[in-house]
């Protein structure tokens, strides 16, 4: 049975879900930021809000692994860097010469 256990199960991983949550203060119009694993329903479970504040998420994204020891959350999508070859190409340098047109194919 153990080995049987040890041949066919596969090693769980953990992931969390992360947000991005905007807290307004309907009276006043001031509005805070902040990014927490906690979704807009749990937030006010642990930290009360006042009345006159109302909490929404801007941004959700999942992170794989998990937050023992404090681990800081994985950056958002919109905030990493696409890789080398999606980035946008730069464009000449002033003065730069356009490139010479191939010539006709013969055929």
């Amino acid at each position: 049975m153990m080995l049987w256990m040890l041949l066919f199960i596969r090693p769980s991983f953990s992931e969390y879900r992360v947000f991005r949550l905007e807290i307004v203060n309907t009276e006043t119009l001031v509005a805070r930021s902040l990014v927490y694993n906690l979704d807009p329903h749990q937030y006010p479970g642990y930290f009360p809000l006042r009345a006159s504040e109302k909490i929404s998420y801007t941004e959700t994204w999942m992170c794989r692994g998990n937050t023992s020891d404090f681990t800081s959350f994985c950056p958002s999508p919109s905030e990493q860097q696409p890789p080398p070859d999606l980035q946008p190409k730069e464009a000449p340098a002033t003065g730069a010469q356009p490139p010479l047109p191939l010539p006709p194919s013969k055929g």
